[in-house]
């Protein structure tokens, strides 16, 4: 249900309150295990991983029943956001040292709304029936003028998980007081495309959840580092 707001009201002064609203309440847990390990022959790793969750509910909202919808985050699946990490370092031969990072981390936040404007935006010429296809979605005496809905519960929908590999190789070279180590680096090696963000989560939008920006692809580059 979309609430309108009489002229009357949309022109009344604003009267800012400070308060404390008992029924609101957020809470978030978190569980995370680190390790860390030396297999052997000079090889070590270290990680962890973890699970976190907050679950918002703010259903008080006197001036706007429209934030009514999705206040309660207990009542919509958030789900726990799973992340892992791991890294590490072993020596090969020929004096070769391989590292390595890999890392597993949820999607991020994101939305799927329909942000639609009084007396101009209308629903899609082919959505089915009950909806009206085509009609005005707000009459041009709406207030306010534009009307943001949330589909579902922001809370609750990611973008896409990023998986990412990278890999380290050096070796060092002494002569006389100098140590030369060069390096070759794989960044993402698993070439991942994942989404970060979208040019649009407004359903009504042309461009809705197009992509506007995943991870860089698979990279490589090498470096040199000289002590003396």
């Amino acid at each position: 249900t979309v609430y309108n707001r009489t002229s009357e009201a949309q022109g009344a002064p604003i009267l800012n309150l400070d308060a404390v609203d008992p029924n609101r309440t957020r809470v978030y847990n978190a569980y995370a295990m680190e390790f860390k390990a030396r297999p052997g022959r000079g090889a070590q790793l270290f990680g962890g991983f973890s699970f976190e969750r907050q679950l918002d509910v703010a259903c008080t909202a006197p001036d706007n029943p429209n934030s009514l919808r999705f206040c309660d985050d207990t009542q919509t699946n958030v789900p726990f956001r799973k992340n892992f990490k791991i890294a590490g370092s072993v020596p090969l031969p020929w004096g070769v040292t391989m590292s390595l990072a890999f890392q597993s981390n949820h999607g991020l936040a994101t939305s799927q709304t329909m942000i639609a404007t009084r007396g101009s935006t209308r629903y899609p010429t082919d959505c089915p029936a009950p909806c009206p296809a085509g009609a005005v979605i707000l009459p041009a005496t709406f207030n306010p003028t534009q009307l943001t809905v949330n589909l579902v519960d922001g809370d609750s929908i990611y973008t896409e998980r990023i998986t990412q590999l990278d890999l380290k190789a050096t070796k060092t070279f002494t002569v006389g007081r100098i140590r030369v180590s060069p390096t070759v680096e794989l960044f993402n090696v698993n070439n991942s495309d994942a989404v970060i963000s979208y040019v649009s989560t407004n359903v009504l939008n042309a461009a809705y959840l197009r992509p506007n920006s995943i991870m860089q692809g698979r990279m490589i580059g090498f470096g040199l580092q000289t002590r003396w």
